[in-house]
């Protein structure tokens, strides 16, 4: 090996240490912008956005197809929310589920007041709701205020 062979592998190996050194300090510093709650954000929503969203006011339980079932469905549409474990939903006074899961289904009978509980967060929430069988309701988009609680009224269609 001739001195400007060497001299040619010695700078050939310090650019390539230099380089894996630029490249582990670029992905750490990629690390840490994760950590950033809204680039976190914006990169999770994109993952969301690939499908679409079924936008049909009639949702049918798996397995039950050709049953008469009243169900009522509530959806939260407000953005960057994920879940909601303290806000809870009662049927006829009785607690049901909660919005762990931002879009739940109950079972419901003509008659049943459906309350969601809002009291346990500071900010307003806007629901969807749904229903499907030989039920119906005043009100497809509910808005219920930061701190209150709002009835929904299962009726029978006319």
């Amino acid at each position: 090996m001739t001195l400007k062979d060497k001299d040619l592998f010695d700078i050939c190996n310090k650019i390539l240490i230099q380089l894996v050194i630029f490249l582990f300090t670029l992905v750490i510093f990629c690390q840490f912008l994760l950590l950033s709650r809204p680039l976190s954000i914006a990169i999770s929503l994109i993952d969301k956005l690939e499908g679409e969203r079924i936008e049909e006011n009639i949702v049918y339980p798996a397995g039950d197809l050709a049953l008469d079932i009243n169900n009522l469905t509530l959806r939260l549409l407000n953005p960057y929310i994920f879940s909601l474990p303290k806000a809870k939903i009662y049927v006829n006074d009785e607690l049901i589920a909660d919005f762990t899961n931002l879009q739940q289904s109950l079972s419901v009978k003509v008659g049943d007041k459906v309350t969601i509980d809002n009291s346990s967060y500071s900010l307003n929430l806007i629901f969807k709701v749904t229903t499907t069988g030989n039920i119906k309701v005043s009100n497809h988009t509910v808005n219920v205020n930061k701190g209150q609680k709002i009835t929904i009224d299962v009726e029978k269609p006319n």
